[in-house]
């Protein structure tokens, strides 16, 4: 649920918050692109850019290409 207070929108406790996701290095993707390389705060890997975010997977290795093409459409 968000909340508006003071201009400021507030997540509750349960929704993710961008700050618990750490830049990590792109092992398994073979070509990075305009994204980055993240990990989360369970200890799985995703891409994300400014404007979209794939799902979190074990690995970078994981990640499907198709995935890899749309976050990279969206830098």
């Amino acid at each position: 649920m968000k909340i508006l207070i003071n201009k400021q929108l507030i997540l509750e406790s349960g929704a993710k918050k961008r700050s618990e996701s750490n830049n990590v290095p792109c092992n398994g993707i073979k070509k990075k692109m305009g994204f980055s390389c993240k990990q989360d705060k369970d200890g799985k890997v995703f891409i994300a850019t400014h404007r979209a975010r794939s799902k979190s997977y074990d690995s970078f290795d994981k990640i499907p290409m198709k995935d890899i093409t749309f976050i990279d459409s969206t830098g």
